[in-house]
């Protein structure tokens, strides 16, 4: 197992948006993920490394998002664990 010699450290700027709304939440919610891409991440792994130039690659990234310019790398369900009845979790020892 090697060392680790440096670690990169890299500041960015987040912006937080605040959406107040009369619709029901999952209706906001539906508009939010209509307006991000969720692609296949193993394709778009595979075309990613199949990528020959930067134009390629702007394409491959272009076409995986949504209109809002966002796109989804992973989806995590938090509540899951809570709605999964006790019976049918595998718990680990």
């Amino acid at each position: 197992m090697g060392t680790i010699d440096r670690i990169g450290i890299q500041r960015l700027a987040v912006e937080r948006a605040t959406v107040i709304s009369d619709e029901p939440f999952d209706a906001v919610l539906a508009k939010f993920a209509a307006a991000v891409g969720h692609p296949d991440m193993s394709e778009f792994a595979r075309d990613v490394a199949a990528a020959h130039t930067l134009a390629d690659l702007e394409q491959i990234v272009n076409a995986a998002t949504g209109p809002g310019g966002l796109m989804e790398m992973a989806h995590f369900d938090i509540g899951e664990v809570l709605r999964t009845p006790i019976a049918k979790r595998r718990l680990a020892v």
